[in-house]
């Protein structure tokens, strides 16, 4: 865009009715999030005692690690930037959550511009701000309380500043590469947006100047200096991390052919299409992901291609990436949702443009089927994303508030099975939250030894008569590990009561010989 100014007199114009837009986003991410719908997990518990070390004045410099990958780990800016929240929250997780939602919702004002800064046509844009105000993809991300979560925003931010310095403004250039190395803070995987960074650099007149990649560079490094900083700290354990990822590759994708890996590909591409269009139907987000593809590529043919042509490559460029390690990152695509609703909305205008209500009645029927998939599905937390569903704050509190009652404000003792195997961390977190301030005290732990772990404050007492052995949703947990503390258990005690909140089940227990 030639004018700044613009943009600005368009955003300014039709502030009121994007804000409204912006409004209901908000809305319906932060739905559920009073009565603890919030998918929380070893891994948010793991983060929130990380951010509660961090406020107490343990400086950090390393962000959550790359599951599966020794020695790598994301930028630490994510518990920056949640740390306020958990102190204004005394702890609570739904508060930060809020704060992700709130971020998330930005969305709207970006696939409002994007849209915008590709084809000038407010139409198109106020299409694709609405798409992402209702996706059920986005109302999930919104809410996860993870890293790669800020992702969602920063990495759209990215290409609308790559269109900016596209068109000549190379001071965007600098932007564009902060906001790409925040997004690499948020999700290392991100790193294979370099494709189509460099198509857009190679294939731009305007683009391809030395200069101007030196500021890009330049721009990237500032957004990554907290995990340089901490290669520096900790003897480039991430460069070693890399060199493991890229040599021992992905031992699942190993075993499968081109074919298949193609077939992997089209699937991830399908349904993350799905779940910000029409998530009823997996099939139906690959047609609308080759429909728009396809539109995008007959226009580059016909040597009409504009910017927004590019789109699909850069919603979907991660197919090289996928031999080493991209099939089993659930997150593969994260950031691809304000990109998915502007091209979607870009394509709905151009072809009913001269078809209003046709456009009206397939947005309307978009946003009904993600509003169906909302309310049934984010009552219980983040469902597309975790191993373990139901391990939500609201069933996790349940517990929690069942084994004081049935303690009867006696000295009580728990056990876990959990994901990881034996690693009380989450228990210990939830118990510390719920446990010591409305009851005033915490239990015992009659579980294996928890040194070194963190949220290892429960004093280990095997000599108390009423015990609970919590057992987490048991996807992941092999079934002999589980015999095997159940077993234990057996053996110290006996079973008064089994119940279940959702998919965790608790055993009120009672052990031989203690009075």
């Amino acid at each position: 865009m030639k004018n700044m100014r613009e943009l600005f007199y368009v955003v300014k114009k039709n502030s009121l009715p994007i804000f409204v837009i912006f409004l209901l986003a908000f809305v319906f991410r932060i739905l559920y999030l009073p009565q603890g719908s919030l998918s929380f997990a070893y891994d948010q518990a793991r983060d929130a005692f990380l951010v509660e070390e961090l406020l107490s004045g343990d400086i950090k410099v390393l962000g959550p690690p790359v599951s599966g990958i020794p020695g790598l780990y994301h930028g630490v800016l994510y518990y920056y930037l949640i740390a306020p929240f958990y102190f204004l929250g005394g702890g609570n997780p739904i508060v930060p959550a809020y704060f992700l939602a709130f971020i998330n919702s930005l969305g709207v004002v970006l696939a409002f511009v994007l849209s915008y800064v590709l084809i000038k046509k407010t139409a198109a844009s106020f299409v694709a701000a609405t798409l992402f105000a209702f996706s059920f993809e986005a109302s999930q991300y919104a809410n996860l309380l993870t890293n790669v979560s800020l992702a969602s925003v920063t990495l759209p931010l990215t290409y609308i500043f790559l269109i900016f310095w596209a068109r000549g403004k190379i001071s965007f250039s600098l932007w564009a590469g902060f906001a790409f190395g925040i997004s690499i803070q948020s999700e290392i995987a991100l790193l294979y947006h370099l494709i189509p960074i460099c198509l857009f650099y190679f294939f731009s007149k305007k683009f391809a100047k030395i200069k101007s990649a030196a500021i890009f560079i330049i721009g990237f490094f500032m957004g990554v200096i907290p995990m340089i900083v901490s290669e520096v700290r900790f003897g480039f354990t991430g460069l070693s991390g890399m060199w493991y990822l890229l040599t021992r590759a992905d031992g699942v994708a190993q075993e499968r052919d081109l074919l298949d890996i193609l077939v992997i590909y089209f699937d991830q591409v399908s349904e993350t299409f799905a779940n910000n269009i029409i998530p009823v139907s997996h099939l139906g987000g690959g047609i609308i992901f080759l429909a728009t593809t396809s539109y995008s590529l007959y226009l580059v043919f016909k040597k009409k291609a504009k910017l927004w042509n590019f789109l699909p490559f850069a919603i979907a460029p991660h197919l090289f990436v996928l031999p080493f390690g991209g099939t089993n990152i659930r997150h593969i695509m994260v950031g691809a949702g304000v990109l998915i609703t502007s091209l979607v909305g870009i394509v709905i205008y151009k072809l009913f443009r001269k078809m209003p209500y046709a456009a009206g009645g397939i947005v309307a029927i978009i946003i009904s089927v993600n509003l169906v998939y909302i309310f049934t599905n984010n009552n219980d937390g983040q469902t597309i994303f975790p191993l373990q569903k139901d391990l939500t704050l609201a069933n996790e509190l349940k517990v929690v508030d069942y084994t004081y009652k049935e303690a009867g404000g006696l000295e009580f003792s728990i056990n876990t099975i959990t994901s990881p195997l034996w690693v009380n961390t989450l228990w210990s977190y939830i118990y510390n939250l719920r446990g010591q301030s409305e009851y005033g005290y915490l239990p015992k732990w009659s579980g294996k030894d928890q040194i070194g772990q963190l949220g290892n404050n429960l004093q280990t007492n095997l000599n108390i008569k009423t015990t609970f052995l919590i057992i987490e949703p048991t996807y992941g947990i092999p079934e002999r590990f589980i015999s095997e503390t159940i077993n234990e258990e057996n053996a110290r005690g006996r079973v008064l009561e089994e119940i279940s909140f959702g998919d965790i089940i608790v055993q009120k227990r009672e052990a031989f010989g203690v009075k």
